[in-house]
């Protein structure tokens, strides 16, 4: 997984935006599980949020094997809402900027 995030890194990143590895262990406990999402929606861009299902495969390639459902569950219990209607936030905040 290194090499391919060198290799797109090397290329410009994903939208201009370099790809950073962050691994985390849930060791099997929930709340480490929703510590790593929380971190993940933390970290991303307001224009382009991530959804659950990238949100599962992040995880699940960072070693911490969980499913769409689940995110969406922890997310839900963190009252975050879906991608969907934070990247409109995210549209609105911009129009309302001076």
């Amino acid at each position: 997984i290194e090499a391919v995030y060198k290799d797109l890194n090397a290329h410009g990143g994903i939208y201009g935006r370099k790809i950073e590895t962050v691994l985390e262990d849930t060791a099997c406990d929930p709340a480490k599980g929703i510590a790593a999402v929380k971190k993940l929606i933390a970290q991303e861009s307001p224009d382009n949020p991530l959804s659950d299902a990238k949100l599962a495969e992040i995880l699940s390639g960072e070693g911490i094997p969980v499913a769409r459902r689940t995110v969406a569950k922890y997310r839900e219990g963190m009252q975050i809402a879906p991608s969907s209607e934070r990247k409109r936030a995210a549209a609105r905040a911009r129009q309302h900027e001076f």
